[in-house]
């Protein structure tokens, strides 16, 4: 979306909800970041949790204007901690948006069932974010003075703006505007979560062999999903692409006709994960 459309948004938020407390409900790192990072930048005051088991337990010790939850995670999903929510007692009413890559129909009927009231798609798109929770935070008392301005809300591009590193990424990686959109065109944020995206990634292709050689294809398709949502926020293409095809496969259920197909789409995904590590490599090298 547009920079302005995403600049005029984040001035009527933090104008309007400056200072209203969120939670969000995230189990992946790369994400909670980027939408922390989007959250912090238009006021607004925001708590973390890594599971809904952690997300119900947050809500019935501190009072929370909306909640952003995601739908997979561990030990207990969106749509399980949603329902939770809304059986007790004072919270009918809070909002609660599902956050997820994929809003399919079953999803989005289960989801809406559960009690939540919309939903905010993945990758995060920071003026559409802004909008939905225009339409959800409750409005505050608009105290509003000259520091408030948009000039102060929303950084100028040219204060966080590393032409010369962006410049080496876009040589290297196929991507799209995405990542460093959601990171407000800050090259060297960006770059950090290039890089903790990688060191995660020997342990999550260990994590993925496991769980296949087990035949514990749920624990597959989770993994492989979050893997897609972070290649999706972070705009590398390739690898999202890789990750949704595997994820496709795993739905299957018919294991001896597509055994030799998973095998090969696992190593492609691997391949990508390759990929962004000899890009990282070269620009540490480059920089030196």
């Amino acid at each position: 979306m547009p920079a302005g459309k995403t600049d005029d948004a984040g001035a009527k938020i933090h104008r309007h909800y400056r200072g209203s407390r969120i939670l969000l409900v995230e189990d992946d790192e790369i994400n909670r970041e980027v939408a922390l990072e989007i959250l912090d930048s238009v006021g607004l005051a925001v708590d973390f949790a890594e599971s809904g088991r952690s997300a119900v337990e947050k809500i019935g010790s501190t009072s929370y204007e909306l909640v952003l939850m995601d739908i997979q995670m561990p030990e207990m999903d969106g749509i399980e901690a949603t329902r939770v929510i809304r059986s007790m007692e004072g919270y009918r009413g809070l909002p609660i948006l599902a956050m997820t890559a994929d809003v399919f129909d079953d999803d989005r009927r289960a989801c809406l069932d559960a009690g939540m009231n919309g939903f905010v798609t993945k990758p995060i798109d920071p003026a559409d974010l802004l909008s939905v929770l225009d339409q959800w935070v409750p409005p505050r008392d608009p105290a509003t003075s000259e520091e408030t301005r948009l000039s102060s809300v929303i950084p100028d591009s040219s204060l966080n703006e590393d032409e010369s590193l962006r410049e080496r990424i876009a040589e290297l990686f196929d991507l799209d505007e995405a990542g460093l959109i959601s990171m407000g065109r800050d090259g060297a944020g960006y770059l950090r979560l290039l890089r903790q995206l990688d060191s995660m990634s020997c342990a999550e292709s260990k994590r993925l062999s496991d769980h296949l050689a087990r035949g514990e294809l749920s624990e597959a398709r989770r993994l492989v999903h979050q893997l897609h949502g972070v290649a999706a926020t972070l705009g590398l293409t390739r690898l999202q692409d890789a990750a949704k095809t595997l994820g496709e496969n795993l739905r299957r259920r018919d294991v001896a006709a597509i055994g030799e197909e998973r095998s090969r789409l696992v190593d492609s995904l691997r391949a990508e994960l390759d990929f962004l590590h000899g890009c990282l490599s070269r620009i540490a090298e480059r920089s030196d």
